[in-house]
């Protein structure tokens, strides 16, 4: 029987290991989170988090018959990455791309028009608590919105009251 803790956290924490603060490199974080996998907390841990220019190096490191669940964060223009991302999934059964992330400045910059996203992918916006009332207004409602709590200055961290203001309105 699944617990209420089991069902809310299942699969929930995403694991970004190349990004700060453990930055470690492609082979040392594929190997920690294949680790992380084989653990008794597996069951907490979702998607290896990697930007689109590594993806091809990631697939070349991947065990054969891994099936490694990814989310991508886009760090080329949407026009390009989105083809290269079909291409891939059509190609290469070990990774699934279930998930992509769309930074705040690709956001800001590729706004109007988005292009068609493939079936049965996750669209991520990254956005401060500040602009969730933004997102929610102009993005699609198949978008879901991924809310920065965080970053190098305390303005960055929204209190608890801010932070239950924006579920609120998501």
């Amino acid at each position: 029987m699944v617990t209420a803790v089991e069902a809310l956290l299942s699969h929930l924490i995403d694991y970004a290991g190349l990004f700060p603060p453990a930055q470690l490199n492609l082979q040392e974080a594929l190997h920690q989170y294949l680790q992380y996998r084989s653990s008794d907390q597996a069951w907490m841990l979702g998607r290896f988090v990697v930007p689109l220019s590594q993806v091809g190096a990631l697939i070349s490191l991947i065990p054969a018959g891994t099936g490694l669940p990814i989310s991508v964060i886009l760090d080329a223009p949407l026009s390009r990455a989105i083809p290269q991302l079909q291409d891939w999934r059509e190609a290469h059964a070990s990774v699934e791309v279930a998930a992509i992330d769309i930074p705040p400045t690709t956001l800001q910059r590729e706004f109007h028009p988005l292009p068609p996203f493939p079936q049965g992918l996750e669209v991520y916006g990254e956005v401060s608590w500040e602009e969730t009332a933004h997102f929610a207004r102009h993005f699609p409602p198949s978008f879901r919105a991924k809310i920065r709590t965080g970053g190098l200055t305390p303005a960055a961290f929204p209190t608890a009251p801010q932070l239950a203001q924006v579920i609120a309105h998501l």
